[in-house]
């Protein structure tokens, strides 16, 4: 059995791929938020406005979270820095 995803899951992954790999809590924080989203693409009733700032809430920790450079900055760094202490 498949489910369809609504808009705002479907955004809310959207948002959460272009993140990239989730570290620490960020794994829960997502899951959390789709499942906050499905409420709300299923109608969450007089809970709309508190499930929509509970979505905003974890939605802005997940990106708060993750570091500010890529990966790959972080090893292009520590190259440099290696390079710099060898005299290259």
């Amino acid at each position: 059995m498949t489910t369809r995803r609504g808009p705002v899951e479907r955004k809310a992954r959207s948002d959460v791929r272009k993140l990239g790999a989730l570290t620490g809590v960020q794994a829960s924080l997502a899951e959390t938020a789709f499942t906050l989203a499905r409420m709300l693409d299923d109608g969450a009733g007089l809970a709309t406005a508190a499930v929509a700032r509970e979505l905003r809430a974890h939605m802005t920790e997940l990106a708060r979270q993750k570091p500010a450079k890529p990966q790959e900055d972080s090893l292009a760094q520590r190259r440099a820095r290696r390079a710099a202490a060898a005299g290259g």
